[in-house]
């Protein structure tokens, strides 16, 4: 299998992720397999990207969403994008798919809005 490396820019978030994974941290440790990092870094990219996820867990702030997991690397470091999607409507939900939600259970370091970062995907990109 081909991987794909793409380029992307950090961006500001709001903070949402930091909170679910303070008040539900099981959730995201059983799904990671180890204890993330709090919060997402938001990697804007220049085309759209499908998010492959390798599983599903629920949204334990919102019973009608759940998240999207696949795993990824993030300037050379392990970790997953999460993407957040509607249950009633697939397409919707979190940021869409030309700002990737990216967390690690270790800290990525330089990580500041504006700063470029390379992310790779364990798959081959339409």
């Amino acid at each position: 299998m081909k991987n794909t490396v793409i380029k992307g820019t950090v961006q500001s978030g709001l903070q949402l992720f930091s909170r679910r994974m303070t008040e539900h941290p099981q959730v995201f440790e059983a799904a990671f397999g180890c204890t993330p990092y709090l919060g997402t870094i938001n990697v804007r990219v220049d085309r759209p990207i499908t998010i492959q996820p390798c599983r599903t867990i629920p949204d334990p702030g919102d019973n009608g969403q759940v998240f999207l997991i696949e795993k990824c690397s993030i300037n050379g470091i392990a970790a997953f994008r999460i993407r957040p999607s509607v249950i009633a409507n697939p397409a919707a939900g979190g940021h869409g798919d030309k700002i990737l939600e990216i967390s690690s259970c270790t800290k990525i370091p330089g990580i500041t809005p504006g700063v470029e970062v390379t992310i790779n995907f364990f798959r081959e990109l339409p």
